[in-house]
């Protein structure tokens, strides 16, 4: 620590040159241009350094303000713990191949932290007898790496907050690994965090993060094992750029769970609030690789904050407005393509050069045929969201995937699953496996089923693109076939193909006619499509054991309530 002294005016106590680390064998830790805190309270902290008062909860300070903060030594240090770890396992790395932190870089210009804490400390390291089951040899590493990850968690639960926000974050990442260097950076010009107790987060944002990865591949010269570790061709090189508006996330609690871990026991089927993994939210998201844009998206969610015991009872993802560009996508990994096939075969094998000589001709072919169909660029919505009544049993899984111009597809399912009683009763039993699938078979119900496609263009121009792709190869038989066919010539031959289908079906089926057909019917005139299935009686274990092997197809089909329906 360079010094300390107090400014009257403000009423906090600053430093210079401040650092808070750890030294040992390497050091490493953060460090401050200048600090400035307020209302400092050190006995507690002082104490736990030491050992001391470890079961008491008292405050650090109300205010912290840290001017060009950064990250000092991980380098030397992760390149330390990776040598101790490899000397404790007695491994060794194959000849020839290298793996190392070259640089580590983490800086913001501006960090406020306000009502910091010292919870309660806990830590109870698994005992080896918890292996037992495990070869003898691995469980000394394994049970140190648990040790390790056990300090690590009960590091972090020990501390709370309420707010902390930094400015002008930066990095830089690089590491050599077995066939490969990499080096990445970020920008992130503004995170916050609100609610922070251990693993517990209430809300935390970014605004406007950028990030780059580039991947330079190189081939490995010695044992077959080294040479199996460089996975692409030597001198091939992949960059990767990510940026988006905004990303938040709330409602995080890990703590509970990670509290579990940190005494070694096993969390209580008890505890069904044991956790929340969050509602993720993200905005204006774009990717590009080798410089070539290849995915955008104007918002994302992910709701995974509803979940009993270690079972959700909610999960909702969404995707609003996503584009691939999916003639970027060919065209920025042809090239690895093309690399992993010459590498798989020897270059004087005239035969297999040829083949791949054609291959790369067709994609070049392909690549260019695809915007005159739309199919360079595909944007897309998708909702999905799967429930679980915890008390009733009550299931509900329902999809909707619409991309523009193309096709609107929906599957929607309902069903009665185990309740939270009958799965704590089954998983607390003896014979839990058999329990659990007792619970499952006396519970599950089904009540109906249905999946639609609805054409929104996308047919006529799939079959428009097969019968460009046809003509560019009207030398090879499926060329020709495809080149002497119409788009619309097409589709009425596929359905034709489905009818005679449905004509073999009905042998078995009587139904099975009327269904392809109104599946012919789609692929000959568009529309949507719908199967669904309608029980007249909901389907459950006691209903299936009333039917023997012999139940005739007719019989099936009226107790499965299923209809194919074909609306234009």
């Amino acid at each position: 620590m360079g010094s300390q002294g107090f400014d009257e005016k403000s009423g906090a106590t600053v430093f210079t040159g401040l650092k808070i680390g750890y030294e040992d064998e390497v050091s490493f830790g953060l460090q401050f241009e200048e600090a400035s805190v307020w209302g400092l309270e050190t006995d507690l902290l002082a104490a736990r350094l030491k050992g001391e008062r470890l079961f008491e909860t008292g405050q650090i300070y109300t205010r912290f303000e840290g001017q060009n903060m950064a990250y000092y030594g991980l380098d030397s240090a992760f390149n330390h713990w990776f040598g101790s770890l490899l000397e404790m396992t007695g491994e060794d790395l194959p000849e020839g191949t290298d793996f190392r932190i070259g640089e580590v870089i983490s800086t913001a210009e501006r960090i406020v932290s306000t009502n910091a804490s010292l919870r309660p400390w806990e830590l109870s390291l698994i005992p080896a007898s918890k292996l037992e089951g495990m070869d003898e040899s691995d469980q000394e590493p394994f049970l140190n790496a648990l040790h390790l990850a056990q300090h690590v968690v009960a590091i972090g639960r020990s501390v709370g907050y309420n707010d902390i926000i930094l400015e002008n974050m930066a990095g830089k990442f690089a590491m050599t690994q077995p066939g490969a260097v990499s080096e990445s950076s970020y920008e992130v010009p503004f995170v916050a965090y609100r609610g922070a107790s251990g693993f517990d987060l209430d809300y935390a944002v970014s605004l406007n993060s950028a990030s780059s990865q580039t991947t330079t591949y190189k081939g490995i010269e010695g044992s077959e094992e080294a040479i199996a570790l460089s996975r692409f061709p030597d001198g091939l090189t992949l960059s990767q750029e990510t940026s988006q508006g905004s990303s938040s996330i709330r409602n995080v609690q890990l703590d509970k769970i990670a509290g579990y871990f940190a005494r070694g026991e096993v969390p209580s089927i008890e505890e069904r609030d044991l956790m929340s993994l969050g509602d993720w939210d993200f905005r204006d998201t774009s990717v590009v690789i080798n410089e070539k844009p290849i995915f955008s998206l104007k918002r994302g969610y992910v709701g995974l904050s509803e979940i009993e015991w270690a079972i959700p009872s909610k999960i909702e993802f969404q995707i609003d407005d996503a584009t691939l560009e999916t003639s970027e996508i060919i065209g920025v990994f042809m090239p690895i393509v093309e690399a992993g096939m010459r590498s798989t075969a020897p270059v004087e094998d005239a035969e297999t050069q040829a083949q791949f000589d054609e291959f790369l001709i067709g994609m070049g072919k392909a690549l260019e045929l695809m915007p005159d169909y739309d199919l360079d660029e595909v944007t897309f919505d998708v909702n999905f969201l799967g429930t679980w009544n915890a008390d009733e049993g009550a299931t509900r899984t329902s999809f909707d995937y619409g991309v523009d111009g193309f096709s609107h597809s929906k599957f929607d399912i309902k069903l009665d699953m185990p309740t939270y009683a009958a799965v704590k009763t089954a998983y607390e039993s003896q014979d839990q496996e058999a329990a659990l699938e007792a619970a499952f078979e006396d519970a599950f119900t089904f009540y109906s089923m249905s999946w639609s496609e609805e054409d929104k263009g996308g047919l006529d121009k799939i079959f428009g693109f097969a019968h460009a792709i046809g003509k560019e190869y009207s030398n090879e038989g499926w060329g020709a076939m495809l080149a002497g066919m119409e788009p619309d010539q097409m589709r009425k031959y596929v359905g034709m193909m489905l009818r005679m289908a449905g004509t073999q079906g009905a042998m078995e089926f009587p139904q099975a006619a009327d269904w392809m057909n109104a599946y012919a019917s789609f692929y000959e005139e568009g529309g949507k499509i719908e199967f669904s299935f309608n029980p007249p009686t909901p389907i459950n274990k006691a209903l299936a054991d009333q039917f023997e092997d012999e139940t005739e197809p007719e019989e099936i089909v009226k107790i499965l309530g299923l209809e194919v329906t074909h609306t234009k």
